[in-house]
This record gives C-alpha cells, sequence and structure tokens, in this order.
C-alpha cells in the first residue's frame, strides 16, 4: 500500500470517526428530549387524573375498586348506591 493510500485511509477514518461522535451526541440530545417530554406527559396526566377523581364525588376505595374490578361504570353505580343504601336504577 502507497504512503498516499494510507493517509487517505487515516483521514477517512477520523472524519467517520468524528461523524460518529457527533451523531452519538445528536442521539443523546433527542433521547433527553423525548424523557423529558414523556415525563411531562405522565406529570400531566396525573394531574388530570387527580381533578377527574376530586370533582367525581367519588370515595378513594370506590374508585380503586373500580379500577381493580374492570368493571364498567354503570356497574360501580349500582355498587354505590347499594352501599349507600339507595335503591339502585335500571
Amino acid at each position: 500500500m502507497a504512503r498516499g493510500q494510507v493517509v487517505a485511509i487515516d483521514e477517512k477514518i477520523k472524519k467517520a470517526q468524528d461523524n460518529v461522535v457527533k451523531t452519538k451526541e445528536k442521539y443523546d440530545a433527542a433521547v433527553a428530549e423525548l424523557q423529558e417530554l414523556m415525563a411531562k406527559k405522565k406529570a400531566m396526566q396525573s394531574e388530570e387524573l387527580m381533578k377527574l377523581f376530586t370533582n367525581s364525588g367519588r370515595s378513594y376505595e370506590e374508585v380503586v375498586e373500580f379500577l381493580k374490578s374492570g368493571m364498567t361504570e354503570d356497574q360501580l353505580t349500582k355498587m354505590t348506591q347499594k352501599k349507600r343504601g339507595r335503591k339502585p336504577k335500571n
């Protein structure tokens, strides 16, 4: 291999390495931005869920039971009315 070819290859290797470093920095920045946006979305969803819970008129126990059971809202309403001593509406 001629000396000129070795130098050309070394330069190409250096450029490729620099490109990898720059690309990784962009990737890391994009991942950080994605994680930040996902965290913000989760916080917004948590806040919305708390507002809905607060305004629902349901007790903590009723909400937990509903979420664990997989029952429909109508089933929850009937169960709640029974527990509160009211006749369920049909």
